[in-house]
């Protein structure tokens, strides 16, 4: 009735770099940036039955800094240019999640967990200075001195939960839920601000009519707001976003409705259609600059020999 699962790791990497001075006078010409971290994971189960489990998992990991963490010169935005660091550290994160799977006599199946994560020594670009002054000229224009820094902590927590229901023979709905949040330490202003890559509430819900010749599948996707205040730091300016009644960027809320079948005539041929963003719905998902695409048809004719 009970499982248990553990694990340990040691990892250890090293980066050797040279710097070409020719286009930017940095006074390193090569560095070296090496460090190890001992990570482990302990999973435990129990099952109720053969229809119902709980699980519980803690783990803790680490990303070591890459080529462009140390050593990319870039101008991140106009008025602002990026130095190399070369005494970063790793990020650490540490990770918890419970969640539980269960079914009833075969025709419901819930299913639900909640997580959190802790990263310390996040890098993250805060100003910083360069021989002693914290502007200097970059292509012609005086630039705020930054750099990528292990200064930053951040931390993300939510849950998902899904549905399936079996309502006749070979028709079903299923639906699934995601809720996060996450929050990023902001080495200037002191405080916690929403973190980016962060997707805001979404879901799937779909309406399934399996059998052994036919699968076909009515299904929405749907994906909430996230208001002006709500987006990171570095995103509230940003062009690619639409407008609020108050002139500020936000990502609206969106929801496309879709349509997708199989038919096998034999174990050897397939054939596929579909049709997604029946209403030709205007969307982006949050943090893509390129909206999605339209109403989109789609036909396969699929063999195996």
């Amino acid at each position: 009735d009970w499982i248990l699962n553990a694990g340990v790791r040691y990892s250890h990497y090293s980066i050797s770099a040279d710097f070409d001075t020719s286009l930017f006078q940095f006074p390193v010409v090569s560095t070296m940036n090496s460090n190890g971290a001992l990570n482990g994971s302990l999973g435990l189960v129990y099952r109720h039955s053969k229809n119902a489990h709980n699980y519980l998992n803690v783990s803790s990991g680490f990303r070591a800094p890459n080529i462009d963490d140390i050593g990319k010169v870039f101008d991140s935005e106009p008025g602002s240019v990026v130095v190399p660091n070369t005494n970063l550290k790793p990020e650490h994160a540490f990770n918890f999640e419970s969640g539980f799977v269960k079914s009833f006599k075969g025709k419901v199946r819930l299913d639900g967990v909640v997580y959190y994560t802790y990263l310390k020594n996040a890098l993250a670009r805060a100003n910083s200075s360069f021989q002693g002054s914290d502007s200097i000229s970059y292509d012609g224009v005086l630039s705020q001195v930054q750099a990528i820094q292990n200064l930053s902590s951040a931390h993300v927590y939510g849950f998902q939960a899904g549905l399936e229901l079996s309502i006749a023979k070979g028709i079903s709905i299923f639906s699934s839920f995601n809720y996060q949040k996450g929050y990023e330490w902001n080495v200037d202003s002191s405080m916690f601000f929403p973190k980016v890559h962060v997707a805001p509430i979404f879901g799937r819900t779909a309406l399934r009519y399996y059998r052994p010749q036919l699968k076909m599948e009515f299904y929405a996707v749907y994906h909430s707001g996230v208001a002006n205040s709500e987006l990171p730091l570095t995103e509230r300016s940003d062009g690619s976003y639409a407008l609020d009644e108050n002139g500020l960027p936000y990502a609206p809320s969106w929801y496309t409705l879709n349509f997708k079948a199989s038919y096998f005539f034999n174990k050897h041929l397939a054939l596929n259609v579909g049709v997604e963003n029946i209403t030709n719905v205007l969307y982006r998902s949050l943090g893509s600059g390129v909206s999605a695409p339209g109403f989109n048809l789609i036909f396969s004719l699929k063999a195996t020999f």
